[in-house]
């Protein structure tokens, strides 16, 4: 839904994924009233938890709005956080992966 109504903002290809403006969950229940800020918040976690979105987090790197225009920077410190984050998450990952393997 978020990628039919909002192309220059959500994509689906991994390399391409920006990230995205602060505080962007309060324009999405403006634009989209008749969807639950629930169901709005739990679909911007997907996105912006994605191993591609993560990666592409780097200091400097430009935040987009719902319109793919200019809305800021990301910071040292939040591609420091999402660095972490992705290095955590990759790391419980593979280590699940191989105890699996371990148990075949």
């Amino acid at each position: 839904m978020l990628i039919e109504r909002f192309p220059q903002c959500f994509v689906l290809a991994r390399d391409r994924k920006r990230p995205l403006k602060i505080g962007i969950h309060r324009d999405l229940t403006a634009a989209i009233p008749e969807v639950p800020p629930q169901r709005l918040r739990a679909a911007l976690g997907w996105y912006a938890g994605s191993w591609a979105y993560l990666k592409n987090m780097t200091a400097g790197a430009v935040r987009i709005d719902l319109n793919g225009r200019t809305a800021g920077e990301v910071t040292a410190e939040e591609a420091a956080a999402a660095a972490a984050r992705l290095a955590s998450e990759k790391a419980a990952y593979f280590a699940a992966k191989k105890a699996a393997r371990d148990r075949k």
